[in-house]
């Protein structure tokens, strides 16, 4: 029988769902667009993809989820959905974090407009992001971090000669900030589109995560407000 991957992305304020047969062709795709409604929609919008791909829930062999960083309540949601499959069909999960889910889908477009780099920004309110640095020379990804973004935040990168390309949620923010001369925005926000290579790789070779024991990428701890209100 053949298998197929449910990957699941819903780290930043919209959804999305995508199934992948272990040869990496995408056989469906749905996404929702309503802000923050992955605890009401997401489900619904996983059913959907299954049923409009003409398959059930016994052809899926795994599940690939994207683990952060991003929106600490979408990510909670996604990764429990996630783990409920798993636990539910008995089959493996596969994390993989948003950042690279992101530079996935941009790397194509960072090569046509000669860029020596990508640097993946997803929101972390106000003037900061989680971000990581992927080099298209040599193809190394830096692990994501908090970044107040200032304008020489990523001089650094600069060592390789070329523009830097900005893509994420938290990307325009600074781009209209600095010189457009030395950065290239790109528009491709993190979808479960572009999970499919990493997900069939992982598959592939059998790198599966511990479904119990797997956790968002928070990178900092979330902000956690505690009633006033005496009980």
């Amino acid at each position: 029988m053949p298998q197929y991957i449910l990957c699941i992305e819903s780290s930043t304020t919209i959804c999305s769902i995508a199934i992948f047969d272990t040869e990496g062709l995408l056989m469906g795709f749905e996404e929702e667009t309503i802000p923050n409604s992955h605890a009401e929609k997401l489900a619904p919008l996983i059913r959907q993809c299954i049923f409009n791909s003409n398959l059930s829930f016994k052809n899926i062999a795994a599940v690939a989820i994207s683990i952060g960083p991003g929106s600490y309540t979408s990510l909670r949601v996604g990764l429990s959905t996630a783990k409920g499959i798993c636990y539910a069909r008995g089959i493996p999960l596969i994390g993989i974090p948003s950042d690279h889910i992101l530079i996935e889908g941009n790397k194509n477009l960072a090569i046509e407009k000669k860029c020596s780099g990508i640097i993946a920004m997803i929101d972390a309110r106000r003037m900061e992001a989680y971000c990581s640095e992927y080099n298209l020379g040599t193809g190394k990804i830096s692990e994501s971090k908090p970044v107040i973004l200032e304008e020489n935040s990523f001089e650094h990168a600069f060592s390789e000669g070329g523009k830097l390309a900005l893509c994420g949620n938290g990307a325009e923010k600074y781009y209209n900030t600095v010189d457009s001369n030395k950065f290239v925005l790109l528009e491709k926000q993190t979808s479960s589109l572009f999970m499919g290579p990493m997900s069939v790789n992982r598959f592939t070779n059998q790198k599966f995560d511990d479904t119990a024991y797997t956790n968002p990428i928070y990178v900092k701890p979330p902000n956690i407000t505690l009633t006033k209100k005496k009980l």
